[in-house]
């Protein structure tokens, strides 16, 4: 979702994140089910593989996707500010960023 659309009035990608209590594990919930790599989602786990600065490396449990060479997908979640994140896929440059977009809309 490019990150100047409407984000917040739309509840097709609203959700939650929830941090596991030792911090290794990260659970999407969405308000309602997305598609996914699988058909539709409503909830989804990442496995926290490392945190470093305003980001965090993760696998997503399950995930099927994997590159070209068979390895499997790394995702990085990038907190741009503190009201919005960003998503790029491990390997490529630390500057890229996708176009899908968090964005803390309420408390």
């Amino acid at each position: 979702m490019p990150i100047d659309k409407p984000i917040c009035v739309n509840d097709d990608y609203q959700h939650t994140m929830v941090v596991s209590d030792d911090r290794q594990q990260v659970t999407f919930k969405h308000v309602t089910p997305i598609d996914g790599p699988n058909g539709k989602v409503q909830e989804y786990t990442y496995k926290v593989l490392y945190e470093e600065g305003d980001s965090v490396t993760l696998y997503l449990e399950g995930e099927t996707r994997k590159h070209s060479n068979g390895d499997r997908a790394i995702w990085v979640l990038i907190l741009e500010r503190p009201d919005f994140y960003r998503w790029r896929i491990y390997g490529t440059p630390a500057e890229w960023r996708n176009t899908v977009v968090g964005k803390r809309c309420k408390e």
